[in-house]
């Protein structure tokens, strides 16, 4: 029997947007290009969002090497992963997947974050090998 076919970026987005609060997924290229999204909202620009991305993730970064006292962006806290930013109205979860792409997931206020964490964590490799 042959191996299964492996998911397509398409099919991972869907799979993404169909875990509970969530309102819109992007993969972003390291440019700030977007790759492939999905909001439930035609209120949510999801280039604007993709642009800024990559200067959002690097300032945490920096944040990550201040934080060993060498304002490196590899400090004592290693390599950015993922960040969690908590808004008034929701969060927005973004993973680094590799040097060449990005993913933001914004969740609707509320929502349970944790399931979506524990898949990303899980699945991080396979992810990033789609992309």
């Amino acid at each position: 029997m042959p191996p299964a076919p492996s998911p397509t970026l398409k099919q991972l987005v869907e799979a993404i947007v169909q875990h509970e609060g969530v309102e819109a997924v992007l993969v972003i290229g390291r440019d700030g290009l977007l790759v492939d999204g999905r909001s439930g909202s035609s209120a949510v620009d999801l280039d604007a969002l993709a642009a800024h991305l990559p200067r959002v993730l690097n300032a945490v970064g920096l944040l990550g090497g201040a934080a060993n006292g060498d304002g490196q962006s590899q400090g004592g806290r290693g390599d950015l992963v993922s960040t969690i930013m908590e808004f008034e109205h929701g969060l927005a979860l973004a993973a680094v997947l590799s040097s060449d792409a990005s993913l933001l997931v914004l969740l609707s206020r509320g929502s349970n974050a944790a399931p979506l964490l524990y898949d990303l964590r899980r699945f991080r490799g396979r992810i990033a090998s789609i992309i």
